[in-house]
């Protein structure tokens, strides 16, 4: 058994897909990127699926178009871009294990569109698995805002213990990940700073001797408070999903 991967179902928070991302440099004659309106920190959101009752979910979008979207219920990997104040991103949901989506797949593709406004807010719908909704996302600043560096995200985590769950650990040394499981699996990486002035991380594993989650998995990770860390990613192609919070 591997950190677990709390994931409940939520068909909705497929949507929260808005991600950054600037359109890259084209001729004289297109408009700047500077002009495109900025998606990149973290986002409180509430996310509302049609016909029943809104959710809440925490985003990370970081610069380069890439975002990982988690709640109590689900999460979601995937990228986008900006143009302008309009954004449309792609991800894929994974539902929990043991449920699917409306569609019947234990993990979709889902789409979103709408606008962003930088540092402020995104609202937008989405669609996927036979499922549809809106979201509606407020910048934290106070999250996003903070330093970021290999210093401060280090230190010796765990997570949070549960009565007959398997003991998971985790070193950050110098950008040198080290995971450890009671079961033997093990997990060795690295994370690295996106913006020393952001609070958001680039994270890369390879787990080992693990029953669900061997091999290469990366993804995002931000530092919710001054004494946790949340990481965010999954395997290559996005197959299988990763989530893992660990504190002090």
């Amino acid at each position: 058994m591997g950190p677990a991967v709390q994931l409940k179902r939520v068909a909705i928070l497929a949507g929260l897909l808005f991600m950054t991302g600037c359109s890259g440099g084209g001729s004289d004659e297109e408009e700047p990127d500077d002009l495109d309106e900025d998606a990149s920190g973290v986002w409180t959101a509430t996310v509302t699926p049609d016909g029943q009752a809104a959710v809440n979910a925490t985003l990370i979008a970081i610069p380069d178009g890439r975002f990982a979207l988690t709640s109590s219920e689900a999460l979601f990997i995937g990228s986008g871009t900006t143009n302008g104040s309009a954004f449309s991103a792609t991800s894929t949901g994974f539902a929990p294990p043991g449920s699917t989506f409306a569609n019947g797949a234990i993990s979709a593709a889902f789409n979103l569109t709408g606008t962003v406004t930088t540092g402020a807010s995104l609202t937008g719908s989405y669609s996927g698995a036979n499922e549809s909704g809106r979201v509606a996302a407020t910048y934290n600043s106070s999250v996003t805002e903070r330093q970021a560096s290999l210093a401060i995200v280090a230190g010796s985590y765990l997570v949070p213990q549960q009565p007959g769950a398997p003991i998971v650990s985790l070193a950050i040394n110098n950008g040198a990940l080290t995971l450890n499981v009671s079961t033997g699996c093990v997990g060795v990486g690295d994370i690295a700073v996106v913006n020393p002035t952001r609070n958001y991380y680039t994270w890369t594993m390879t787990f080992s001797n693990c029953t669900v989650i061997n091999g290469v998995y990366s993804g995002l990770a931000h530092m919710p408070s001054n004494v946790s860390v949340a990481l965010l990613g999954s395997s290559p192609g996005n197959q299988v999903p990763f989530s893992l919070l660990v504190v002090k």
